[in-house]
């Protein structure tokens, strides 16, 4: 029994690909604590996995393999390359594809957030929600205090301007 070559290898990693990560051998994005989308990798971080990839299977290069079956097979891995290599390459696309992966696979992470800890982007919307809720709350209550105050001032301005007036 003797070992695959290591182009075989890669192609067959390629072809199991069920994503465009996986494809490019990347990490998958993940989620912010905050439940944001967050994949930190650039078009050129793409175009590098892509380029050490295309070498196992572009069409160039694969004329000296021994059967159609083997061709195919490069050829299908190079397409699913090509493919992935367009969407996430994009700046655009990137990002739309990024969200919809986190959208259609949900993310049993764990964050770390002020003690408490967070397990899926549920929750960290939900946390997220009340959050902003308790700002909300706290800014009308700020807002409230300052109007009665500057009521309370205008009043006794009115007071002391009748007194004033009283006097003359």
């Amino acid at each position: 029994m003797s070992a695959k070559p290591s182009w075989t290898v890669h192609l067959d990693s390629i072809l199991a690909g069920d994503d465009h990560f996986k494809v490019l051998s990347m990490p998958h994005p993940e989620l912010d604590p905050l439940g944001r989308a967050s994949w930190p990798y650039s078009s050129d971080d793409v175009n590098r996995a892509y380029r050490k990839l295309a070498r196992y299977c572009h069409p160039d290069k694969i004329a000296c393999l021994d059967t159609e079956d083997e061709r195919d097979k490069a050829n299908r891995a190079y397409e699913l390359l090509e493919a992935a290599k367009k969407c996430l390459g994009d700046d655009l696309l990137r990002g739309s594809y990024v969200r919809q992966y986190l959208k259609d696979h949900p993310v049993a992470q764990v964050f770390a957030d002020s003690g408490n800890l967070v397990d899926s982007t549920d929750n960290i919307r939900a946390q997220h929600e009340r959050e902003r809720k308790g700002m909300e709350e706290l800014r009308d209550k700020e807002q409230r205090e300052l109007a009665g105050k500057v009521a309370s001032e205008m009043e006794r301005k009115r007071k002391a301007a009748e007194a004033a007036r009283l006097e003359r």
